[in-house]
């Protein structure tokens, strides 16, 4: 009999280990995931970094950014990059098309960046598929335009988003998310400017996300620009667009934008302790004109004057269109592994 038990006992112990093993609901935590618990955890000094219509190469101002890359914005190889080099996040812009779907696409129209001419919404989905993206140089690609869902499936496990540019239709795009099961790997953000936030929320057919965010469920940040403002000023904004959050937890970030070097200088003291503890500080280093004159051109050569900057002021998320140069700056700065 105690061989037969041991026997028994040995069985027993040997199932549970490989049920344990394949179980998918006991899998480790994904790459996403632990993004998330950063991303939700405002005392968490983490830098987290956010590659602008994912990681591509363009031009801006007679500029090429991001030259170490020949891949069209807002592809899926421009999502594939951006996890491969490190990124939390990427920014992605949501267009309509003729028959109600949903594709990658910062333009209203094709010109720019695709083989095809006219407007995205006059252009049906099997119409899209035909094209090609474009590189810097404005040469066809093997890449073409994704879908939202090709695009929500690629981060899926791996890597936030934020989507942009979904107007009147973020509700729908946000129900995409949630049928898929990647809900909360999406950011949305608006700026409510006059209109009261919850409002605004509910105008868009948004209001659960201003009653609750976290697990399972889509970010909402809200956006503030300040330019002639006073610090009071400042802090009245930031103070309002955060008590109309949820209670717990509230956004998980906040954007600021400083109009002008001026701006940036006077009042990102002001933002950084209205923000401290409640939810990220998050800021763009895109262009001038949103970053307080510390833009993407000028950390290309001098990241301490412009990402330097920022950190050192309690800066928490940073949007930018060389993220490749932003993680090596956090690195050698000791604050990226």
């Amino acid at each position: 009999m105690p061989r037969i038990t041991a026997s028994l006992v040995l069985i027993t112990v040997v199932a549970c280990v490989a049920w344990m093993m394949t179980a998918s609901p006991m899998a480790a935590p994904t790459r996403a995931q632990a993004i998330l618990d950063l991303w939700h955890d405002a005392s968490d000094p983490t830098v987290l970094v956010v590659a602008h219509r994912g990681v591509h190469a363009g031009e801006r101002g007679g500029r090429r950014y991001n030259d170490r890359t020949r891949l069209p914005e807002n592809s899926i190889a421009s999502i594939e990059a951006s996890i491969a080099i490190g990124c939390d996040m990427i920014e992605v812009d949501v267009r309509r098309t003729k028959d109600g779907r949903f594709v990658l696409m910062h333009d209203t129209t094709l010109d720019r960046t695709t083989t095809g001419s006219g407007r995205v919404d006059e252009s049906t989905l099997e119409e899209l598929a035909q094209l090609r993206l474009l590189d810097i140089d404005g040469r066809p690609t093997e890449h073409r335009i994704p879908t939202l869902e090709e695009a929500l499936e690629a981060c899926r496990g791996r890597i936030l988003v934020n989507l942009d540019k979904t107007g009147r239709f973020t509700a729908d795009c946000l129900a995409i998310a949630d049928g898929m099961g990647v809900a909360d790997h999406v950011v949305l953000k608006g700026r409510p400017r006059e209109t009261p936030l919850d409002q605004w929320l509910a105008d868009r057919d948004l209001s659960p996300l201003g009653q609750a965010q976290g697990e399972g469920i889509a970010s909402f940040m809200p956006i503030a620009a300040f330019k002639a403002h006073s610090p009071a000023q400042v802090e009245a904004k930031l103070k309002a667009l955060l008590e109309a959050g949820p209670d717990a937890p509230n956004w998980p970030a906040i954007e600021v934008c400083f109009d002008g070097a001026d701006a940036g200088d006077r009042l990102i003291d002001a933002a950084r302790e209205s923000t401290d503890g409640r939810a990220r500080f998050w800021m763009n280093s895109l262009w001038d004109s949103i970053s307080g004159g510390r833009s993407d051109d000028r950390a290309v050569d001098d990241p301490e004057a412009v990402w330097g900057w920022m950190v050192d002021r309690g800066v928490t998320v940073i949007q930018t269109d060389e993220p490749h140069r932003l993680l090596e700056f956090l690195r050698s700065r000791g604050l990226r592994p």
